[in-house]
């Protein structure tokens, strides 16, 4: 498939794709149009113009968009996108997928003929590529520091970071679905303490906050991945709520009930 002077925006595919000429997870041409806030995942498999994101882009902008797909071509091959013809214009963007090609592979970007790239990165280690066409390689403890991404927007906020959530990589704010787990209850005993509450379907993992104030400051306590949790009482800790993640889904579930003691 492809855009011509069309609009992507707000997707998120999760397949494996196949083809020989210009194949993206997303798209394989895009000529003129405008890619925004999309992401992929999976993977990407072709011949020549292969990305994770978009095989071949001439002209257009893509901007505010990542790729976690492994991508495997012969020429022009790139984490994020294949080939990118001027004038266009690549910005906050990033890939870490594993990335595999014989001629013109990139980390992010296999071929480039003068496109305008920037504020991308990728990551050098995951993707087993030590260079690109453009972007700028990290590694991936500075792919998952939000200060490797200052010029991006955290604030509004259209991207988001946790440690716990993506890999620690960056993910977009509407990738957040909030589900609220019931029955959250505290067993203590001396200075151990139990904490049930029920599943919630689709988390692969729980996280544990708990205060020693119910109007203060809440600290990560213990991750678990099953729906209890018994240790010592943390730091005369007895205030807690509970978040479950899909590491996955890059989702979050977070409790609104707070066990008090």
């Amino acid at each position: 498939t492809g855009v011509n002077n069309g609009t992507i925006e707000l997707c998120y595919a999760k397949s494996d794709v196949t083809g020989t000429d210009i194949t993206g997870g997303i798209v394989g041409h895009n000529e003129d149009g405008f890619i925004d806030q999309c992401t992929t995942s999976g993977s990407v498999n072709g011949v020549t113009g292969t990305g994770g994101l978009c095989g071949f882009i001439s002209g257009g902008l893509i901007t505010d968009s990542y790729s976690t797909s492994a991508v495997t071509g012969y020429e022009g091959t790139g984490g994020l996108i294949g080939q990118s013809v001027y004038p266009a214009v690549i910005t906050n963007c990033y890939s870490n997928g594993p990335v595999s090609g014989t001629y013109d592979t990139g980390g992010l970007i296999g071929d480039d003929f003068y496109s305008d790239i920037s504020d991308c990165y990728w990551d050098v280690q995951t993707s087993g590529q030590s260079s690109s066409a453009g972007g700028e390689g990290k590694l991936t403890s500075e792919m998952t520091d939000q200060a490797t991404f200052s010029g991006w927007d955290f604030s509004t906020p259209l991207w988001n970071i946790d440690p716990y959530f993506n890999g620690g990589y960056p993910y977009f704010s509407w990738e957040s679905v909030i589900y609220y787990p019931q029955n959250l209850m505290m067993q203590i005993a001396g200075s151990d303490i139990d904490l049930t509450w029920d599943a919630v379907s689709g988390a692969t993992g729980y996280r544990i906050y708990g205060s020693n104030d119910p109007f203060g400051s809440f600290m990560p306590v213990a991750d678990t991945a099953e729906n209890i949790w018994s240790g010592s009482v943390p730091d005369d800790r007895y205030f807690f709520y509970v978040v479950a993640y899909n590491n996955e889904k890059k989702r979050t579930f977070n409790s609104n009930t707070n066990s008090l003691y």
